[in-house]
């Protein structure tokens, strides 16, 4: 059975290979930019995966060249009739169980707290089994898509400048600041940005409060990029907006591999404050209860 520090290694190490495999000279795709299927989503449940399972599948789509965004265990295919073909192998992703451990606190008593433990399950794709064939939902329109994103993000309420050409949050001013709609090539692009500045926006102390100083050290800057690029693919695949590379994101992704090489928990960390920040999010835009990000 694979040890704790086996999962991590090997979850992080896929990562790295799509996010290496992705670099073309002075240009990167990663592995969730412009994903054609939406989220990774689970063929039992038909919810979404969370947290770092939800790249992790993203970069075996991306290494595998896999078109569906469908995924089940072994059992779960053979549940349904359509058994995993054989030769086939699987994708490790994590599994967190509940748990209970025991702490001092300050006054040196002992105490129960509830913490997660880490595991992990295997999960195939639908196109290593025999006969899937994904139902046929329903799609909205560009102009509902687009409607759809101008309501999500009105209704979050962030305090939101147009002007310039630069978009960012700033901290201090607790402000986002985009450049008008008409500056992007389309509509798209514009909310897909908006996502990405919306998730740093959630950082802040009266909200989620993300602090990578002590964790990330010089790269705590970095590592608060990992997080808006992973939150906002999220956003954008729960809102269904193509994901695009930015340009001047280029500049981050060397020391985004570094904190991955050097540190095989750092994706977990990073992608599970995405998931936090996207969460608040919803809560707040009050997203309809089916494209809410649930957990498989």
């Amino acid at each position: 059975m694979a040890t704790k520090a086996d999962i991590y290694e090997t979850v992080t190490n896929r990562i790295i290979e799509a996010l290496e495999k992705g670099v073309d000279g002075n240009k990167w795709t990663a592995p969730w930019h412009g994903a054609p299927s939406g989220l990774p989503e689970n063929v039992l449940s038909h919810k979404t995966y969370r947290g770092v399972n939800v790249f992790a599948l993203f970069s075996e789509q991306y290494l595998r060249g896999y078109e569906s965004n469908v995924w089940g265990t072994f059992k779960q295919w053979k549940g349904l009739g359509h058994p995993v073909l054989k030769g086939e192998t699987g994708t490790r992703i994590f599994l967190w169980k509940p748990t209970k451990r025991k702490v001092q606190n300050e006054s040196g008593e002992t105490e129960t707290k509830n913490s997660l433990f880490a595991t992990s399950y295997v999960v195939f794709n639908s196109e290593q089994v025999d006969g899937y064939v994904k139902p046929a939902t329903e799609e909205r329109t560009p102009f509902e898509t687009v409607e759809h994103a101008h309501a999500f993000f009105a209704q979050i309420g962030a305090d939101v400048s147009h002007g310039g050409d630069r978009a960012y949050y700033s901290p201090g001013a607790d402000r986002i600041q985009l450049p008008h709609p008409e500056y992007f090539k389309d509509n798209v692009s514009y909310y897909a940005t908006s996502a990405h500045e919306h998730v740093h926006w959630t950082g802040h102390e009266k909200r989620c409060a993300r602090d990578f100083l002590n964790r990330f050290g010089s790269e705590a800057y970095a590592a608060e990029e990992l997080v808006a690029e992973l939150g906002s693919a999220y956003i954008c695949g729960i809102l269904g907006l193509a994901n695009e590379p930015r340009e001047d994101h280029t500049q981050y992704l060397a020391n985004w591999l570094t904190i991955l090489r050097n540190d095989p928990k750092a994706i977990v960390t990073a992608a599970s404050k995405a998931q936090a920040a996207v969460d608040y999010l919803v809560e707040h835009a009050e997203v309809p209860q089916e494209l809410e990000a649930a957990s498989a």
